[in-house]
């Protein structure tokens, strides 16, 4: 085909070769980031396995002597009462966001809710080490899920090297060096890293690189595009060999009950055994549902309760709760009597086997051992095929210890610690898998014959439990597959997941999304609610006052003071009202801000096409909005100019119009990045280019399609996050006395309980944020303090 007239002629092979030459350095820089973020990720996940393959000896060894002693009920809990009090004045403290999974606020993030402190250093220490502990002290709760916020805290710390920091800022193709452009790119590609290292995270703690990929794809990124599969399957593969790799290097240590799925007997599922698979996924299900409502119940309860909210108050809720959670499996494990030992396993006390508890060698309590060998040993031992093995455990044990484990369970839900549901799912719907196939199969229950082992089921039970609770359907089926080794469950195991899947939606909402209400995290649907189909762009859109080529100083100000800039975004039109740009609200404050704080001159007449986007999404006002909300999730767009039939601009739509939040305004990652755009060189060109002028155009916004300040309401995670960021302050002065730094303030306070008053007494003026920036050196930070904690319900983002 030869080339269009007027074109170059070019070599494609040549002119290949010479932009991959060309862009060599930035691409190296995001492959060694990848590798890095990759190998950081398998260290840290390696290092809290050793960790907690070292307690949980100690604490399995220092059990059975207090057993052995008969003193097991008091003095087996004297090393965890302490420990576990400690996790939790750390978390309430020092960092309030590392309580829990932190799944859904991981989630609000990458769809685009900016939550401060979530990927901070300090969250990512109190996370490992608080998680490593809470298993090692006996919590029913797992390690795997915390892995997705170590790895994106990880990614988070990574990128900020400076010499992979370069990697950040792809070329916009856009002249004029739009900062603002390069910032939103930016922004982007950090979202990106961080769902990277959210993958890296789950992979190296399942030891499964597709399926890490697969469940931030599936469950968690909201965006997602072919360089983001690609940049995060080199990334989970890297992380998986290096955990892999210093797990075979360590010969003399003991990692098999914290290694899922490994060094399996493959056994084929038989045809027959396809009918149990659903009433069996019926059931997990349902018990999927169960977990999940009293873990929300309990989640719910702690967070709307008048009492126990201080950090001193969590921390000794914590302390009780240990005890509860610790005495109770004692207890428990005392009231079973002494089973022997299946003749080809030796009888021994080594943790990660069956426990001998009270009773003599060569024999062992099958309640206390599971209970006591670790959740990822008794996941292995409850989907063990051996035939040996069929019987190790009871239907008796298996029933009381599901009930137990699932009302334990769910009373964490709340609590100031880090914990993770991923396993404590698997290990529960492996109990209830093995338990239904020994009632199917056994001649005193059901009495089937001909079925596979009660190890299939078990996996089975844990798979399809899994997605009855996570909603997920392929990332559960190749996670466990290639976890397990074992392809040939696939097909079975997809089928179970499907049909949990299907109950637990009929039944109840997913849990992530019942958190994120909770915790009113912003949040962008794929598709538009039902009462809402029938409207269209106008019916949404915020009403506005196009800005001409050149505004009075005056008027622009004005506009600073009224408007509620995180949300704001102005129209540029020709002198006959097309468009030409558009400004976002926080760009047009910087820019007056940094060069124009001292101009007496109110009639400067400013050229607003040099701090304008020359090329902002636009739509109709008949464009339907189911059309709008994938436009706005799948290409990441902020702001839409609304246009009328004859194609001039009459208002626009703020993504923040379209989130789902429960009260208050939104704060996303964008406004984020234009908060901390330096506009300087900008605002210098702007200032170069005005003239003084008493132009009659020069009118004071008042118009009905002008929106005053809304003011900005607290919410709980950012007073948390300003007392755990006071608090830790205090802790490094208190350190360090010589090094005591003087806080920046974070927000913005503003009161929205006056009207006209309120917002002239409220509002930043123009010379304050001038003083700010002065001693800010050359940044702009605008953040708020916190509000009145008391006086608003709603969530601020």
């Amino acid at each position: 085909m030869s080339n269009p007239p007027g074109s170059p002629k070019k070599n494609s092979h040549s002119d290949h070769i010479n932009e991959s030459y060309a862009n060599l350095p930035t691409v190296s820089r995001r492959i060694s980031l990848i590798i890095l973020i990759g190998i950081v990720v398998g260290i840290i996940e390696y290092l809290i396995t050793s960790l907690l393959s070292y307690f949980l000896q100690l604490r399995f060894d220092f059990v059975q002597q207090q057993v052995d002693k008969g003193d097991m009920q008091f003095l087996a809990i004297l090393y965890i009462l302490p420990a576990m009090t400690l996790v939790a004045s750390v978390v309430s403290y020092l960092s309030p966001i590392s309580a829990g999974s932190a799944l859904p606020e991981i989630k609000g993030y990458l769809n685009g809710a900016h939550i401060p402190g979530i990927f901070g250093v300090t969250c990512l220490i109190v996370k490992a080490i608080g998680v490593t502990i809470a298993i090692s002290c006996g919590f029913p709760v797992g390690r795997e899920g915390p892995m997705v916020q170590v790895g994106c805290a990880v990614a988070n710390q990574t990128m900020k090297i400076p010499f992979w920091k370069r990697a950040l800022i792809k070329d916009t193709g856009v002249t004029g060096g739009r900062k603002e452009v390069e910032a939103e790119e930016i922004d982007k590609e950090k979202t990106l890293l961080l769902t990277i290292g959210g993958a890296a995270g789950i992979s190296a703690a399942f030891r499964s690189p597709i399926g890490g990929v697969l469940y931030m794809m599936e469950d968690m990124a909201s965006y997602w595009n072919h360089e983001t599969t690609v940049r995060a399957f080199g990334c989970t593969m890297t992380a998986t060999l290096v955990y892999s790799l210093l797990l075979d290097a360590s010969h003399n240590k003991n990692y098999e009950a914290l290694i899922l799925f490994e060094d399996i007997d493959h056994k084929d599922w038989l045809t027959a055994d396809i009918p149990w698979f659903m009433i069996l996924a019926v059931f997990t299900g349902c018990l999927s549902v169960c977990y999940s409502e009293l873990l929300f119940f309990f989640q719910h309860l702690r967070k709307t309760r008048t009492r126990f909210r201080s950090p001193m108050e969590k921390t000794i809720e914590v302390t009780i709760c240990s005890f509860v959670i610790c005495m109770v499996p004692l207890y428990i494990g005392s009231l079973f009597g002494c089973k022997e030992l299946p003749a080809d396993m030796k009888a021994d006390d080594h943790w990660g086997g069956l426990a001998r508890f009270e009773c003599e060698v060569g024999s062992y309590n099958d309640m206390a051992s599971l209970w006591l060998m670790g959740e990822e040993g008794g996941i292995k031992e409850l989907y063990s095929r051996d035939e040996s093995k069929t019987n190790v455990f009871s239907v008796e044990t298996l029933a009381l210890f599901i009930v137990v484990f699932l009302l334990l369970g769910g009373f964490t839900g709340g609590l100031a610690i880090p914990f993770g549901t991923f396993v404590p799912n698997l290990f529960m719907g492996a109990a209830f898998g093995r338990m239904f196939a020994l009632i199917v199969q056994e001649d005193n229950f059901i009495g089937v014959k001909g079925l596979s082992s009660p190890g299939t089921y078990a996996l089975i039970g844990a798979g399809s439990m899994l997605g009855g609770y996570t909603r997920m359907t392929l990332t559960v089926v190749i996670m466990i597959a290639e976890a397990s080794g074992d392809i040939s469950i696939v097909m079975p195991l997809m089928v179970a997941v499907q049909i949990s899947r299907w109950v637990a939606n009929f039944l109840t909402e997913a849990y992530d999304h019942k958190m994120m209400e909770l915790r009113r995290i912003p949040f962008l649907h794929d598709t538009v609610d039902k009462s809402r189909r029938n409207q269209s762009a106008g019916d949404v859109m915020i009403p506005t006052q196009p800005l001409n080529r050149r505004e009075c100083l005056k008027k622009l100000r004005t506009i600073i003071e009224q408007d509620n800039l995180m949300r704001s975004a102005y129209p540029i039109v020709d002198n006959e009202g097309y468009l030409l740009g558009l400004v976002h609200g926080l760009v047009l404050e910087s820019v007056l801000i940094q060069g124009f704080e001292d101009d007496e001159n109110d009639e400067d007449m400013l050229p607003m096409e040099a701090m304008a986007d020359p090329s902002p999404f636009t739509v109709f006002n008949t464009f339907p909005l189911s059309k709008l909300f994938p436009l706005f999730r799948k290409l990441q767009v902020e702001h839409v100019v609304v246009l009328s039939s004859k194609g001039k601009p009459i208002g626009y739509i703020p993504r923040t119009c379209l989130v789902d939040h429960d009260g208050g305004e939104v704060e996303t990652n964008h406004h984020k990045a234009m908060s901390h755009l330096d506009m300087t060189g900008t605002a210098r060109n702007i200032r170069r280019q005005s003239t003084g002028s008493n132009a009659p155009q020069c009118v004071l916004p008042g118009s009905p399609g002008t929106k005053p300040a809304n003011g900005f309401e607290s919410g709980e995670l950012y007073d948390d996050h300003l007392d755990a960021s006071a608090n830790l302050r205090k802790l490094t002065s208190w350190l360090s006395p010589g090094k005591i730094r003087t806080p920046s303030k974070e927000y913005i306070e503003r009161d929205s309980t006056t009207s006209s008053q309120g917002a002239r007494d409220t509002a930043v003026s123009l010379h304050d944020l001038a003083d700010r920036h002065a001693e800010e050196e050359s940044r702009l930070t605008v953040k708020r303090v916190k509000a009145r904690r008391d006086s608003f319900s709603g969530f601020q983002l």
